[in-house]
């Protein structure tokens, strides 16, 4: 879907994503939005399923996005609010995803699609563009990290015991 209103777009990102494109003009950020793709789905929708390898990621803007596990019975192992990225691993390694991703359970969601023509496009023509993005994905993918690490140091001393003694 196209973008109707580009400049509440751009507000919108400012807010949420300060770190994104702090060094941008406006006309930069208006060339970002003029290439992304508008998404809306509804409560509980999959926007993109286990094993699915995807051509395209996601920049929330309203909303969350569930991480599932829909084998069995559905297990939400994390959650994406707005101003945060979802989907870029599948996009960058090109691999299948090991979770669904599924819109909240009271959520609608809006969110751009950023997705690999645009992001090829952005390298071609708006090199700064695409190290924006770049910069703001990796910050992504270490908050992703660095939280699991907390998750999982966590969960390794409680099963062992260690500095519980």
């Amino acid at each position: 879907m196209s973008i109707e209103n580009p400049e509440k777009i751009i507000e919108q990102l400012k807010l949420l994503c300060p770190k994104f494109g702090s060094n941008l003009c406006s006309e930069d950020h208006s060339s970002f939005v003029s290439l992304a793709e508008l998404l809306h789905a509804e409560t509980n929708e999959v926007i993109a399923h286990v094993g699915d390898v995807c051509d395209e990621f996601y920049l929330i803007l309203e909303g969350r996005i569930r991480l599932v596990d829909e084998g069995g019975n559905e297990v939400e192992v994390g959650r994406f609010d707005a101003g945060m990225l979802v989907g870029e691993m599948s996009f960058f390694d090109k691999k299948p995803r090991s979770l669904s991703l599924k819109v909240g359970k009271k959520d609608k969601l809006v969110a751009l699609v950023i997705s690999r023509k645009m992001y090829d496009n952005l390298c071609a023509k708006h090199p700064h563009l695409a190290i924006n993005l770049l910069e703001f994905v990796i910050m992504s993918l270490d908050r992703l990290v660095r939280e699991n690490s907390k998750d999982f140091s966590s969960m390794y001393k409680q099963v062992l015991g260690v500095g519980y003694r």
